[in-house]
Protein backbone atom coordinates (compact mmCIF):
# COMPACT_ATOMS: atom_id res chain seq x y z
CA UNK A 1 0.00 0.00 0.00
CA UNK A 2 3.03 2.36 0.90
CA UNK A 3 4.30 1.97 -2.96
CA UNK A 4 0.53 2.39 -4.01
CA UNK A 5 0.34 5.87 -2.11
CA UNK A 6 3.65 7.19 -3.13
CA UNK A 7 2.64 6.32 -6.81
CA UNK A 8 -0.48 8.38 -6.95
CA UNK A 9 0.56 11.80 -5.45
CA UNK A 10 -0.64 13.33 -2.03
CA UNK A 11 -3.14 11.62 0.10
CA UNK A 12 -5.14 13.43 2.34
CA UNK A 13 -7.89 10.88 3.68
CA UNK A 14 -8.30 7.32 4.24
CA UNK A 15 -11.67 5.05 4.50
CA UNK A 16 -11.18 1.95 6.38
CA UNK A 17 -14.41 0.15 5.21
CA UNK A 18 -14.22 -3.81 5.33
CA UNK A 19 -16.10 -6.08 7.45
CA UNK A 20 -18.02 -9.96 7.43
CA UNK A 21 -20.45 -10.37 10.19
CA UNK A 22 -20.61 -14.57 11.44
CA UNK A 23 -23.67 -15.15 13.89
CA UNK A 24 -23.88 -18.41 15.50
CA UNK A 25 -24.18 -18.85 19.22
CA UNK A 26 -20.95 -18.67 21.00
CA UNK A 27 -20.22 -22.20 21.89
CA UNK A 28 -20.35 -23.08 18.37
CA UNK A 29 -17.85 -19.99 17.25
CA UNK A 30 -14.63 -22.02 15.98
CA UNK A 31 -11.15 -20.29 16.54
CA UNK A 32 -11.16 -20.40 12.87
CA UNK A 33 -13.94 -18.15 12.52
CA UNK A 34 -13.17 -15.92 15.21
CA UNK A 35 -9.76 -15.74 13.68
CA UNK A 36 -11.48 -15.04 10.29
CA UNK A 37 -13.69 -12.13 12.15
CA UNK A 38 -10.39 -10.23 13.68
CA UNK A 39 -8.29 -10.57 10.31
CA UNK A 40 -11.06 -9.13 8.10
CA UNK A 41 -13.06 -7.24 10.46
CA UNK A 42 -10.06 -5.26 12.58
CA UNK A 43 -6.75 -6.10 11.61
CA UNK A 44 -6.98 -4.28 8.33
CA UNK A 45 -7.67 -0.90 10.06
CA UNK A 46 -4.78 -1.09 11.82
CA UNK A 47 -2.54 -2.08 9.60
CA UNK A 48 -3.94 0.49 6.72
CA UNK A 49 -4.20 3.56 9.72
CA UNK A 50 -0.20 2.30 10.09
CA UNK A 51 0.64 2.65 6.56
CA UNK A 52 -1.16 5.30 5.12
CA UNK A 53 -0.29 7.86 8.32
CA UNK A 54 2.84 9.05 6.64
CA UNK A 55 1.45 9.94 3.87
CA UNK A 56 -1.13 11.82 5.44
CA UNK A 57 0.80 13.91 7.34
CA UNK A 58 3.38 14.42 4.30
CA UNK A 59 0.71 15.81 2.54
CA UNK A 60 -0.14 18.66 5.29
CA UNK A 61 -2.72 16.22 6.89
CA UNK A 62 -6.08 15.01 6.59
CA UNK A 63 -8.85 12.13 7.86
CA UNK A 64 -8.81 8.73 8.68
CA UNK A 65 -12.68 7.00 8.96
CA UNK A 66 -12.88 3.47 10.52
CA UNK A 67 -16.22 2.06 9.62
CA UNK A 68 -17.33 0.74 12.93
CA UNK A 69 -20.71 -0.89 13.51
CA UNK A 70 -23.59 -0.25 15.91
CA UNK A 71 -22.38 -3.52 17.47
CA UNK A 72 -19.60 -1.70 19.28
CA UNK A 73 -22.10 -0.39 21.74
CA UNK A 74 -24.88 -2.87 21.60
CA UNK A 75 -25.15 -5.98 20.44
CA UNK A 76 -27.40 -9.61 20.41
CA UNK A 77 -26.97 -13.15 20.70
CA UNK A 78 -24.87 -14.71 18.58
CA UNK A 79 -22.81 -11.18 17.72
CA UNK A 80 -19.91 -12.38 20.36
CA UNK A 81 -16.93 -12.20 18.20
CA UNK A 82 -18.09 -9.64 15.68
CA UNK A 83 -19.07 -6.70 18.33
CA UNK A 84 -15.70 -7.44 19.85
CA UNK A 85 -14.08 -6.75 16.24
CA UNK A 86 -16.40 -3.42 16.00
CA UNK A 87 -15.72 -2.48 19.61
CA UNK A 88 -11.89 -3.07 19.29
CA UNK A 89 -12.40 -0.33 15.61
CA UNK A 90 -13.70 2.31 18.16
CA UNK A 91 -11.10 1.90 21.05
CA UNK A 92 -8.74 1.83 18.48
CA UNK A 93 -10.00 5.05 16.64
CA UNK A 94 -9.75 6.82 19.83
CA UNK A 95 -6.17 6.13 20.80
CA UNK A 96 -5.13 6.98 16.85
CA UNK A 97 -6.96 10.25 17.45
CA UNK A 98 -4.78 10.98 20.24
CA UNK A 99 -1.70 9.47 18.67
CA UNK A 100 -1.87 11.24 14.78
CA UNK A 101 -3.64 14.38 15.94
CA UNK A 102 -0.60 16.17 16.39
CA UNK A 103 0.21 15.56 12.89
CA UNK A 104 -2.82 16.88 11.70
CA UNK A 105 -4.64 13.98 11.03
CA UNK A 106 -8.45 13.75 12.21
CA UNK A 107 -9.04 10.10 13.08
CA UNK A 108 -13.22 8.94 13.65
CA UNK A 109 -15.31 5.94 13.50
CA UNK A 110 -18.93 6.12 11.94
CA UNK A 111 -20.90 3.30 13.55
CA UNK A 112 -23.83 2.64 11.10
CA UNK A 113 -26.73 0.07 11.44
CA UNK A 114 -27.93 -1.98 9.42
CA UNK A 115 -26.49 -1.08 5.80
CA UNK A 116 -28.21 -2.46 2.52
CA UNK A 117 -25.31 -3.09 1.17
CA UNK A 118 -24.59 -6.13 -1.99
CA UNK A 119 -24.52 -8.52 1.00
CA UNK A 120 -27.16 -7.62 2.85
CA UNK A 121 -29.43 -7.30 -0.08
CA UNK A 122 -28.79 -10.76 -1.12
CA UNK A 123 -29.79 -12.00 2.71
CA UNK A 124 -32.50 -9.82 2.53
CA UNK A 125 -34.12 -11.00 -0.90
CA UNK A 126 -35.19 -14.01 1.06
CA UNK A 127 -39.20 -14.77 1.73
CA UNK A 128 -39.60 -12.13 5.11
CA UNK A 129 -36.32 -11.19 5.65
CA UNK A 130 -36.78 -7.39 4.15
CA UNK A 131 -39.75 -6.91 6.48
CA UNK A 132 -38.01 -7.93 9.32
CA UNK A 133 -35.02 -5.90 8.95
CA UNK A 134 -37.37 -2.97 8.39
CA UNK A 135 -38.94 -3.43 11.33
CA UNK A 136 -35.75 -2.77 13.38
CA UNK A 137 -35.92 0.59 12.80
CA UNK A 138 -38.17 2.98 13.98
CA UNK A 139 -38.57 4.68 10.56
CA UNK A 140 -38.83 1.21 9.10
CA UNK A 141 -36.12 1.87 6.47
CA UNK A 142 -32.42 0.24 6.13
CA UNK A 143 -29.66 2.80 5.61
CA UNK A 144 -28.27 2.64 2.06
CA UNK A 145 -24.86 2.97 1.15
CA UNK A 146 -25.25 6.22 0.01
CA UNK A 147 -26.15 7.91 3.47
CA UNK A 148 -23.15 5.87 5.03
CA UNK A 149 -21.48 7.22 1.99
CA UNK A 150 -22.22 10.78 2.43
CA UNK A 151 -21.50 10.63 6.26
CA UNK A 152 -18.08 9.37 5.50
CA UNK A 153 -17.48 11.70 3.09
CA UNK A 154 -18.41 14.50 5.73
CA UNK A 155 -15.58 13.12 8.10
CA UNK A 156 -13.30 13.05 5.52
CA UNK A 157 -14.17 16.81 5.41
CA UNK A 158 -14.98 17.83 2.17
CA UNK A 159 -18.74 17.63 2.51
CA UNK A 160 -21.75 20.06 3.92
CA UNK A 161 -24.23 18.65 5.81
CA UNK A 162 -27.80 20.45 6.25
CA UNK A 163 -28.72 19.82 9.21
CA UNK A 164 -32.17 21.51 9.54
CA UNK A 165 -35.11 18.68 9.40
CA UNK A 166 -35.94 19.73 5.76
CA UNK A 167 -36.38 23.73 6.46
CA UNK A 168 -34.21 24.28 3.36
CA UNK A 169 -36.62 22.84 0.85
CA UNK A 170 -39.10 25.36 0.93
CA UNK A 171 -36.85 28.61 2.26
CA UNK A 172 -37.95 29.75 -1.00
CA UNK A 173 -41.87 29.33 -0.03
CA UNK A 174 -41.65 30.98 3.03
Amino acid sequence: MSSLCEESGPVSGLVNNAGITIQKPIEMMTVEEMDLLWNVNQRPVLIAAQVVASHIAKAGGGAIVNIASNHARASDQGYEAYAGTKGAIVAMTRALAWSLGPRKIGVNALAPGLTMTEAVSKVAGEPGREAKFRSWHAMGEVNSVVDVGKLTTFLLRDAEIVADQGMSARLGAI
